[in-house]
């Protein structure tokens, strides 16, 4: 499920963490050979996360408004019928 919704949810996300500023200098600690998010960063991070989950937007096949958090309820969902037989798996797209 992971890299079905990067695109869409987590690459999403730290672009536009970027672009409208809120991820800043500040947020990172360099350690050893490594670059981190601080405490500050991390929390930010998790917020802006949780808002993007609850974001909803109107589902073709529901044909009513869910929210991304919904999405990947129901991505698990086809894919555990894929897995026992069911049906095929026919991944989520974003249109």
């Amino acid at each position: 499920m992971a890299e079905v919704f990067r695109p869409v949810l987590a690459d999403r996300l730290v672009f536009r963490l970027v672009r409208r500023g809120q991820v800043k200098p500040g947020h990172f600690l360099r350690e050893g050979e490594g670059v981190f998010l601080s405490e500050a960063g991390r929390r930010l991070v998790v917020e802006e996360w949780e808002k993007t989950l609850q974001t909803t937007y109107q589902h073709r096949a529901l044909r009513r408004a869910v929210s991304y958090r919904t999405t990947l309820r129901l991505e698990l969902y086809k894919l555990e019928k894929h897995l026992i037989g069911e049906q095929p798996y026919t991944p989520y797209r974003l249109r």
